[in-house]
């Protein structure tokens, strides 16, 4: 079967056989940014509706210039044939951000956007494992798209390094809560404080969520990770209440609905976010 079932786009088997046969000049790989929060708060009805509704969208751009396929959950790939590679992910990215209706709400999400220009002695295989680089750089990055480059490998085996130690991190205590005072500006009073996670790497210093916050999602242990926001939290909103100073923390609409977060603590107030924060 070459055909995904929902969107009725080529799935990889598809995507395979039609770069195969096809003069590529490129590939984009294409991430939604904030999809899962949405089949976590609305389900996976609205889930499934945004997806073909995307899909339609972003197969009336491409047109003639390329071919569209369901790569897997929330990625697409495109085989561009035709036309500029660079301008057509812009152009795709915009596609993302637009407010979708689906019944009596409107839903919108962001992308990741990875480019890969086909060379010489590049096959197929490669050339679409070097968009999923580029991609997964633009969403570690926040920079919307990406073009693959010698930097993205050298940045790529980065992350995977990170990955194994990310396990290492949670066993060993290596991640931190760092509080910032928020100060009401009429008394100049400290009326709350705000966790920022931090993680304290061996051998690359202090880490921010940016940098290491979907390897966590990637080996699942984002669950964990709550837990242990949350634990610092409230102790130390239990150690300020007297002072009458409040403790916030961010945290996605997901982990609320998984239950991940001990919501039984008092003292912790939470900034509910539709994708995970970089501060």
């Amino acid at each position: 079967m070459e055909h995904d079932l929902l969107t009725g786009l080529r799935n990889r088997a598809g995507l395979a056989a039609a770069i195969a046969t096809a003069e590529v000049h490129a590939v984009i790989a294409i991430d939604l940014d904030g999809f899962k929060d949405i089949n976590d708060t609305l389900g996976h009805k609205v889930g499934d509706e945004l997806l073909c509704a995307l899909a339609s969208r972003m197969e009336a751009t491409i047109g003639a210039e390329g071919v569209l396929a369901r790569a897997d959950g929330d990625e697409f790939s495109v085989l561009v044939v035709d036309g500029d590679p660079n301008a057509l992910a812009g152009e795709l990215l915009t596609v993302c951000r637009h407010r979708i209706p689906l019944g009596d709400i409107d839903v919108s999400v962001g992308a990741s956007i990875g480019v890969a220009f086909a060379e010489s002695g590049v096959d197929a295989t490669e050339l679409i494992r070097r968009a999923d680089l580029a991609m997964y750089e633009a969403k570690r990055t926040q920079v919307g798209v990406r073009r693959w480059s010698g930097q993205t490998r050298s940045a790529s085996r980065k992350r995977i390094s990170l990955s194994g130690d990310v396990e290492r991190g949670c066993e060993e205590g290596e991640f931190e809560l760092f509080f910032q005072p928020i100060i009401e500006t009429e008394s100049q009073n400290v009326v709350d404080a705000e966790g920022l996670l931090r993680w304290h790497h061996p051998q690359l210093g202090v880490l921010a969520p940016a940098d290491f916050l979907q390897l966590v999602e990637g080996i699942g242990r984002r669950s964990t990770m709550d837990r242990l926001v949350f634990e610092q939290a409230a102790a130390l909103a239990s150690r300020l209440q007297p002072l009458d100073i409040g403790v916030s923390v961010d945290v996605s609409a997901g982990s609320l609905l998984r239950s991940s977060v001990p919501t039984m603590r008092s003292g912790v107030t939470m900034s509910c976010r539709s994708a995970s924060p970089s501060k």
